[in-house]
């Protein structure tokens, strides 16, 4: 009984993954498309935020604080899983960059807003 190697796999993978005309379509990497549903959360936990500091007149900082610090977590978390997303093979790496891209604007922004509450 002999252990396949991670060269042969891929081997086994690229194999299967012909047809007759040509290959087949790649799918997405999933740590990006993981990324881009963190960001999708991460963008209404800030909306939320921001709503509910509004309609409270800002008398509730300890849970926009609280928000904001989540929020800030999942924008690392989604960008590491984002840059780690390229490292899948045979993928397409769309959602990687789009994840990249909306983690960095959201990790400006919280930070942007924090400093601000500082001042």
């Amino acid at each position: 009984m002999q252990m396949k190697t991670e060269k042969d796999r891929v081997r086994g993978r690229r194999k299967k993954s012909t047809h007759k005309y040509g290959q087949s379509k790649l799918k997405e990497a999933r740590r990006g498309v993981f990324s881009c549903g963190l960001a999708s959360v991460n963008f209404f936990i800030i909306a939320g935020m921001l709503i509910f500091a509004y309609l409270t007149k800002g008398k509730t900082a300890a849970y926009i604080g609280g928000l904001g610090m989540t929020g800030m977590i999942f924008s690392w978390i989604g960008f590491y899983m984002a840059v780690t997303g390229f490292k899948e093979h045979d993928r397409k790496h769309a959602a990687c960059k789009i994840g990249i891209g909306c983690h960095i604007i959201f990790i400006i922004s919280l930070t942007g807003i924090f400093f601000r509450g500082l001042l």
